[in-house]
C-alpha cells in the first residue's frame, strides 16, 4: 500500500509541475484545470501568477499553430487526437459548411425493437465521430432511477443546496 501511495504522490507532483509549466492543455496533453492534492496551494503574489498566465498564453498560441498545421494534415492519426482536444475544450474549428452537414435523426440500426421506439440521435462531429442521444429515457424513468440511487450516491460536486441532507443530483 505504501508503494501505491508514494506512486500516487509522485504522479500528483508531476501533474502539478506540468500544469504550472505548460498549462492544462496543448496539442499533446490535457490535465486538470487546477493543481491536484490534499494540501491547499500556497498563496502566490499576483506578479508570479500573471507571468505564469503569459507563459500559458504563449504556449496556447504555439499550440494553435500546431493545431492548424495538424488539421491540414491528411493523416487521421495526426488529426483525430487534436480534433478531440478541440471538441472537448469547446473550440470552434469547423467551417459553416461542415456545421451544415451535422444533423439529427431517429436511429433504429435496423433493429425491429428500436423501430417501435427509435433513439433520437444528434451528430455533433464526423471526424472523430461524436453523437449525442437525446430523450433516451422518459422523465418518469429518470425520476425513478434518481429516487433509487439517491441514498446510495455521494453528493455531486457543486450541488445547489449545501445544507441539504437529501442528495439533490439529477439525470435531466
Amino acid at each position: 500500500m505504501d508503494v501505491v501511495r508514494s506512486s500516487l504522490k509522485k504522479v500528483i507532483e508531476m501533474h502539478n509541475v506540468f500544469l504550472k509549466k505548460r498549462g492544462n492543455i496543448s496539442s499533446s496533453h490535457r490535465t486538470h484545470d487546477h493543481p491536484v492534492g490534499l494540501k491547499k496551494p500556497k498563496k502566490k503574489s499576483k506578479k508570479k501568477i500573471s507571468k505564469n498566465r503569459f507563459a500559458i498564453m504563449d504556449n496556447l498560441i504555439k499550440d494553435l499553430e500546431t493545431y492548424e498545421n495538424a488539421l491540414k494534415s491528411e493523416e487521421t492519426y495526426v488529426k483525430t487526437p487534436i480534433q478531440t482536444n478541440l471538441l472537448c475544450s469547446g473550440v470552434k474549428f469547423r467551417t459553416p459548411k461542415e456545421d451544415a452537414d451535422l444533423r439529427c435523426f431517429y436511429a433504429d440500426s435496423g433493429n425491429p425493437w428500436l423501430k417501435l421506439g427509435p433513439i433520437k440521435t444528434e451528430i455533433l462531429n464526423y471526424d472523430p465521430y461524436v453523437a449525442a442521444f437525446r430523450e433516451l429515457l422518459f422523465d418518469e424513468e429518470c425520476d425513478n432511477i434518481t429516487e433509487y440511487l439517491s441514498p446510495k450516491l455521494d453528493f455531486p460536486p457543486g450541488r445547489m443546496k449545501s445544507n441539504s441532507l437529501k442528495n439533490d443530483w439529477t439525470m435531466k
